[in-house]
């Protein structure tokens, strides 16, 4: 026990949670009053702003169908040929009400101004919809649209034709009499019917501008005229009538001048009334409806309307007002409530500064002494449980502490199973050495250590056996190394080693020292075993200078020495596949396929019983702007492990079919070789390509010739053997190249669809002074031949080698003493000298 006498202790839990219960209810309970207040008050308005919406969007729609049933209105009154804009009007009119009883349903409980107005709107509505129901009746009669034509066409029109048809007897009549007296009737009779035609055609133009409204005093001319014309035919009837007294007129004549008589003043009475008509405002009467009823309707309705909307905008102002009313409340319930927590925070803070934080400041000070060694009596004066617990805690988590600090700065910075330092402490010594050596200028290697079948332990005698085996490894690697030197596991099977103040070659004679370290055999569990490693080395600052550059190329170097066999590397940069120039060289690579800046050169095939060229091998050709020439090999290799052999070949072939093509169209009809890659056997949709390719140049199949070598068909055969019998199928040769240089059996043949063979260079070069070659290559043409194959000779530089090849009975010949590869242009002009 630490404290020096007996204190009775309280819990500061029981202390806070009272006082906090207690301010909590006292704060509840207010928000509860206000909050219930305000309930109150916000349902209510929300109730009035609810009806006040329903209301404001009946009106809206009321609105809009008064706008609609108007506009169908309009277009009914143009077109009365419109039957449906009737129905829409009444359509339009009926929901309207219908909306009007839903706005006054609304306020149905309570008495509102708005109900009156409701009221007097929806009858205006259904006498509105009356009076277009009237209209539309009128409109489509237009005898009852136009009076006037109804007055012309039951008195003014039979008037006019009773006389025109007794004048039309009468001058037939006189037309017949062959007498002075007939002959001036019927000139009478014939202007009296001009008259009668001229009084009709005025008639007739007076109401058209009547009807057209667009020319009143056209009309008014147009009855002056007609007056005159009606004066005129009295004097005319007066004439003829003397003329009938006096016996110079037929029966007919006498007939037509008293109908006339008869039927004039009924016609000109009916003029009169139509005059009369026209000067009124009462011409059309679906005008004067609109007039004198639907546009005063509409207008009172309009005004019914905008009452409403200002009666409805008032009470919406009003429920504004209720509402800036409760958001005043609850801003005034949220200050009183925030006003509430400051002072329950202020009195929170005061009780945790006097019931928690002295204590804990009194508790953590005499802390801070014993951590110190000083002894503290104000631990005595504490009088918390919870403090005086905390304190005996501290000292058993002290030791714990302290013991596990240690043990997990050792765990961080060691390997668990080999006590090795790991990566990361590896990473901080390189760091410090790295700066060390940069300060003094002098130099460091890193290793990169993994150690040879190290599975096949791992898998024969299980991980136990792979454990102890990693142990010993690093103990006696570690025995070969200096003080300063660093040996750490990195994980697995690969360990790393730092060497300050080595260059090189002396790094050179440590990894050689490592490596005769590790001949003797590893006794364990009674099972021998040996192990070896591959040591890849990277040297500051020849091969990077920073910690990682260091570490990645001497890993790049590890695997160079495993897979080579070499026991240990130094780092080299054109064995780095993914170093800065060979990425660059990559999008150089991309961009010249991307952007036709390859080319091809072609080497003719000379037909050795013809003595003339037959065909030609394309080959890649790629000059670099910075780097020169690379070699076509480097090329391919390049594509192959970049992923662009199926761009690259694609483009190669495409470019020799068009290049060969255009030799045929000038009158070479050659084959073309094309070299395929180990990749492009791999690939099943080739044979596709290529034929989509043929048919794009449309390029006969039988001048394609495709080598493949001899281990890159043997490398997947299974493979190769579907992809080249398809391509066999489209109709293309072909070869095998560099045949020879394999070690491939002879029986694979028979398995695939090869028509030829190119004994490879090496053999036919020598021949002429190596006997050997001459009887490989004698051999291999008599194989050809008895496989039914075609042989090509490579390496033809001399004359000697090209008599030794024609006379073994070589088909084809390639070589240096023909021309060397030449581009399109050029070969084209040796074939043309050829030729010559």
């Amino acid at each position: 026990m630490l404290l020096k006498k007996k204190i009775k202790l309280h819990s500061l839990r029981t202390r806070y949670i009272s006082l906090a219960l207690f301010l909590g209810f006292t704060m509840l309970a207010g928000a509860g009053i206000g909050y219930r207040t305000m309930l109150i008050d916000t349902h209510a308005s929300h109730e009035q702003l609810d009806r006040v919406t329903q209301q404001a969007e009946h009106l809206e729609h009321i609105k809009e169908l008064m706008h609609t049933t108007y506009r169908s209105l309009t277009l009914f009154l143009l077109d009365p040929q419109q039957t449906e804009q009737r129905t829409m009007v009444h359509l339009g009119f009926v929901k309207s009400i219908s909306h009007i009883e839903e706005m006054t349903a609304v306020d149905s409980a309570i008495r509102s101004p708005i109900n009156d107005q409701l009221a007097l709107l929806k009858e205006k509505i259904e006498r509105i919809m009356v009076e277009a129901e009237r209209l539309f009746d009128i409109r489509i009669d237009p005898l009852r649209q136009y009076p006037p034509m109804k007055i012309a066409r039951r008195i003014t029109e039979p008037a006019r034709l009773a006389m025109t048809s007794a004048l039309d007897a009468a001058i037939a009549e006189a037309k017949l009499t062959i007498s002075e007296s007939g002959a001036a009737n019927y000139i009478a009779f014939v202007e009296l019917q001009h008259n009668l035609d001229k009084m009709r055609l005025a008639l007739r133009l007076f109401m058209l501008n009547r009807n057209s409204g667009f020319n009143s005093p056209g009309a008014a001319q147009q009855a002056d005229n007609a007056v005159d014309i009606y004066d005129l035919i009295l004097s005319q009837i007066t004439q003829i009538k003397e003329r009938d007294r006096q016996g110079l007129v037929d029966f007919d004549g006498s007939n037509a001048i008293d109908v006339i008589k008869t039927k004039l003043p009924k016609w000109m009475a009916g003029f009169s009334a139509i005059q009369t008509i026209g000067r009124t405002g009462n011409w059309q009467l679906d005008t004067q409806i609109m007039r004198q009823n639907i546009l005063p309707i509409s207008t009172e309705i309009a005004k019914i309307l905008h009452t409403i909307s200002e009666t409805i905008q008032h009470k919406n102002k009003q429920i504004e007002a209720s509402h800036d009313q409760i958001k005043t409340m609850q801003n005034q319930l949220l200050a009183a409530l925030i006003v509430i927590i400051v002072i329950y925070i202020i009195i929170m803070l005061l009780s945790l500064e006097r019931m928690i934080f002295q204590p804990i400041a009194a508790v953590a000070q005499a802390l801070k002494a014993k951590t110190f060694g000083e002894t503290q009596e104000l631990l005595l004066h504490t009088r918390t449980k919870e403090t005086q617990d905390l304190i005996g805690a501290f000292y058993e988590m002290n030791l714990q502490v302290h013991n596990r600090q240690m043990a997990l700065e050792h765990q961080a910075l060691h390997d668990a199973l080999t006590s090795l330092p790991n990566r990361n402490l590896l990473r901080d010594r390189v760091d410090y050495q790295l700066a060390v050596s940069k300060r003094e200028k002098q130099s460091l290697s890193l290793c990169i250590i993994d150690l040879n079948r190290f599975k096949e332990v791992n898998d024969t005698l299980g991980h136990h056996i792979g454990d102890q085996l990693l142990i010993g490894v690093g103990q006696r690697l570690k025995a070969c190394l200096r003080g300063v030197d660093t040996i750490a596991r990195l994980g697995g099977d690969e360990f790393a080693i730092l060497l300050p103040h080595t260059t090189r070659q002396q790094s050179e004679t440590v990894a050689k020292k490592l490596l005769d370290q590790l001949k003797e055999p590893f006794v364990i569990d009674e099972n021998q075993l040996y192990v070896g490693i591959s040591i890849g080395i990277a040297t500051y600052a020849i091969d990077g200078d920073d910690r990682d550059t260091l570490m990645r190329h001497a890993d790049v170097a590890m695997y160079n020495a495993k897979a080579n066999h070499l026991g240990y590397a130094n780092y080299n940069i054109d064995d780095d596949p993914h170093s800065i120039d060979r990425l660059a060289l990559v999008q150089d690579l991309r961009h010249a396929i991307s952007h036709d800046e390859l080319a091809l050169y072609f080497q003719p095939k000379i037909d050795l019983e013809q003595n003339k060229p037959t065909g030609a091998e394309a080959l890649l050709r790629w000059q670099h702007p910075k780097l020169g020439f690379i070699a076509p090999d480097q090329i391919v290799e390049l594509a192959e492990d970049v992923g662009l052999i199926d761009e690259l070949t694609a483009w190669v072939i495409s470019r020799a079919i068009a290049q060969c093509s255009a030799c045929h169209a000038d009158g070479f009809p050659i084959d073309i070789s094309i070299n395929l890659s180990v990749k492009n056997l791999l690939d099943n949709q080739l044979p596709e390509k290529i034929s989509t390719l043929l048919k794009k140049h449309q390029f006969d199949s039988s001048f394609v010739t495709l080598e493949v070598t001899e281990s890159s068909m043997m490398s997947n055969l299974e493979s190769s053997i579907k992809v080249l019998n398809e391509l066999s199928e489209i109709g293309v040769a072909i070869s095998v190249d560099d045949f020879g240089t394999g070690f491939s059996s002879l029986a694979y043949l028979k398995q695939l669809p090869v028509n030829e063979l190119k004994i490879d260079k090496s053999f036919v070069m020598e021949m002429a002074h190596n006997e050997s070659d001459a009887v490989i290559v004698h051999s291999t043409i008599d194989l050809g031949h008895n496989l039914g194959l075609k042989v090509v000779a490579e390496g033809i530089e001399n004359q000697q080698t090209y008599d030794i090849i024609k006379r073994y009975g070589c088909d084809l010949a390639q070589g240096y003493l023909f021309t060397r590869p030449l581009p399109i242009d050029e070969f084209k002009a040796w074939l043309i000298a050829d030729r010559a």
